[in-house]
């Protein structure tokens, strides 16, 4: 039951492709209709009688007319028949054509026989059946003349009618058969892609293992795609809640204590690991927690643009030690201090792992209950992994629809490589349906921002602090 209803679910959200596979279906039949060619038909009835006679009973009759019905609808599309109306009729006519055109269909019960004949204009479909009705009843009665057998008589009981209409093609039943077609063929490939789909897109595909949660799903919002340079972080009551209640997973999920490093990375890029590092620092600062958010991704940072702060220097120019600076952004968030990555480094695993990265976290410890590291990819680039090694606890963010499965054994196998406690995992980007896409706009109109929140809180918040100490993190005051 579950998999047909992932299965609707997987149509359902894939309906612009059913739609286009259905106007698609839709023109194709409306293009071959335009390029059939009109079809007109005329009708001749006939009715079979047997003569009452005193050597025959009434079921001898019936079985008469029953088996002549048999036998004249076979002789209607005969060559014998075609050669004699070919050389009845005034027009010139081929065989091969009447075999088409002509069609003949008996009721034994109703001993009743009916001609049809098809051509591409009505008034040559109404000559051709009123031939047929004069040289088929011509053709009758001499087969029966010479026969020794009881006879019967054909009578035409509905005369040939002109067809004002064509009968095909039917533009009506061709369009709807063809938007059936394309639904079908809709459904039919979004649930061939879903089949063949190896990303993750439930949580029950994220239980892996026994010891490896899931901490949070986390719903996709679109405002925060493509975030602008600047853009103010946290507005988003969607990724707000969900950051709320991954702090919450971690708080009282195993491992859990004060001063400790926290490590958030994801198998590929793209995957949300920025985002949910960032509201999940904004969660634990909005909860009283002294936090330091460390962009570790050296190789593509992106947080430093989108929070609107200057990205150098940064973490690299810390580690590598080139200038005696802090390059700590102090409450950006009241109890939220940033570190950028700096300088945009190739190969950062060395510098990821040096000592100088080893006593910046020891002093981070010291300095904040949290500590927060935004790190790179574990695929394909070892450098998460490091940090994660250096790191108390890590968790993996994964993508729904986004994410290999293939993707999420490898990156764990990466952290088990290197002993980094994995705590659980979180599943980004998941579809609301309009019931929860309501109740969290409810949500947003009632929740309450606090005077000053965000970058415009504080001109310190947006400004680059630089100490005159060699103190690489800061100390808590």
């Amino acid at each position: 039951m579950s998999e047909l209803m992932g299965y609707l679910k997987a149509v359902l959200n894939g309906w612009w492709k059913v739609l286009i596979c259905a106007v698609l279906g839709a023109a194709l039949a409306m293009g071959a209709t335009a390029a059939a060619t009109p079809q007109y038909e005329s009708k001749v009835g006939f009715f079979v009688v047997a003569p009452s006679s005193q050597n025959q009973s009434a079921l001898e009759a019936d079985a008469l007319v029953r088996g002549r019905i048999d036998a004249y609808t076979a002789l209607m599309t005969s060559r014998q028949f075609m050669t004699q109306l070919v050389s009845a009729s005034d027009e010139p006519l081929q065989e091969e054509q009447l075999v088409q055109a002509i069609s003949a269909s008996g009721n034994a019960d109703q001993h009743s026989l009916t001609v049809t004949v098809r051509a591409s204009d009505p008034h040559q479909a109404l000559a051709l059946a009123r031939s047929v009705a004069t040289s088929f009843g011509k053709l009758v009665n001499d087969l029966e003349a010479d026969s020794d057998k009881p006879q019967t008589v054909l009578n035409v009981v509905s005369e040939p009618q002109l067809g004002q209409d064509p009968v095909s093609p039917r533009p009506l039943l061709n369009l709807l058969l063809g938007i059936l077609a394309g639904l079908v063929v809709g459904a039919a490939i979004v649930i061939l892609k879903r089949q063949a789909d190896e990303t993750v897109r439930s949580a029950q595909q994220l239980e892996l293992e026994p010891a490896l949660p899931l901490l949070a799903t986390i719903p996709l919002d679109g405002a925060v795609r493509r975030p602008q340079s600047g853009s103010d972080p946290g507005t988003s009551l969607v990724l707000t809640e969900s950051a709320r209640r991954l702090r919450t997973s971690l708080h009282f999920g195993p491992g859990y204590s004060n001063h400790s490093v926290l490590a958030v990375t994801s198998p590929r890029r793209g995957d949300g690991k920025t985002t949910t590092a960032l509201y999940l620092a904004l969660a634990l600062a909005e909860a009283g927690e002294r936090v330091l958010l460390v962009e570790a991704d050296l190789r593509n940072p992106t947080l430093a643009h989108r929070l609107g702060i200057p990205a150098e220097p940064g973490l690299a120019e810390t580690l590598s030690q080139a200038a005696p600076v802090d390059a700590v952004h102090r409450n950006f968030r009241p109890r939220l201090d940033v570190l950028p990555a700096g300088t945009q480094i190739g190969n950062s695993a060395p510098l990821l792992g040096s000592p100088a990265m080893a006593r910046l976290l020891e002093q981070a410890r010291a300095d904040y209950d949290v500590v927060v590291l935004d790190t790179t990819s574990l695929l394909p680039f070892a450098d998460a992994a490091v940090a994660a090694a250096l790191s108390d606890r890590a968790i993996m963010v994964t993508r729904y629809g986004r994410t290999p499965l293939g993707d999420i054994a490898i990156g764990l196998n990466a952290l088990k490589a290197v002993q980094a406690t994995v705590v659980g995992t979180t599943l980004n980007a998941v579809p609301l349906s309009r019931v929860e896409l309501r109740a969290y706009a409810a949500g947003q109109r009632s929740e309450l921002v606090a005077p000053g929140a965000g970058p415009q809180g504080g001109e310190a918040s947006a400004k680059h602090v630089l100490k005159e100490d060699a103190d690489p993190v800061g100390r808590r005051s």
